[in-house]
């Protein structure tokens, strides 16, 4: 018995060896020596990237930046961090954008779950296709259980890496109940559609 648990005690921990080394990518690597930042001072957990498919030459990056990192006596975390969206050159790992909002993130009472970069069609005119960033929290509430998803769309344009619209709320589930059986539960989702009609 002693023999299985030391045999999954040692798996698991080369599992998150491996977990770690795929967070932890030669493009990230790169970026972090240009931004002048230490791996201890960005949340590896968290950071995500994705190569555009409408062009392979190029992938974002998406680097939540420690602004805040504390621990209370209860265990709980509060993070502050600022966001870090880059858009870089696969080859060779050189920053081509960036656009850098600082404490854009936070995880508290609602804890920050995770960070997804949307490359959906958000065509916005000839040669010019945005992407989105989604952002999902929630709480831990048993009575008032509450979870959410939005979304900011960032384009280069005039040669910088801009984010052109606030938070877009694509997802919304709150609940109010006695934890037993009665109460109300509501789920929103939202779904965006660009109009082929574009002007400016």
């Amino acid at each position: 018995m002693m023999k299985k648990l030391i045999l999954l005690f040692a798996l698991f921990a080369v599992t998150q060896i491996v977990f770690g080394q795929e967070k932890k990518s030669v493009l990230l690597t790169k970026a972090l020596q240009q931004l002048n930042l230490k791996e201890s001072q960005i949340n590896l957990n968290l950071f995500t990237e994705k190569v555009l498919p409408n062009n392979k030459a190029q992938s974002v990056l998406l680097i939540p930046k420690y602004k805040t990192n504390e621990q209370d006596e209860y265990g709980n975390y509060f993070l502050v961090m600022d966001a870090i969206v880059l858009l870089v050159d696969n080859a060779s790992g050189k920053i081509l954008y960036r656009n850098i909002e600082p404490e854009a993130w936070v995880s508290d009472a609602m804890i920050l779950e995770g960070l997804v970069i949307d490359t959906g069609l958000y065509i916005l005119a000839d040669q010019k296709r945005a992407f989105g960033v989604r952002v999902s929290t929630h709480n831990t509430s048993g009575p008032n259980p509450f979870a959410l998803e939005e979304l900011k769309l960032y384009l280069v344009d005039n040669k910088k890496l801009n984010r052109i619209t606030d938070n877009i709320t694509v997802y919304r589930n709150s609940g109010d109940w006695d934890t037993k059986c009665n109460g109300e539960f509501s789920t929103e989702i939202t779904s965006i559609e660009v109009d082929n009609k574009n002007k400016n």
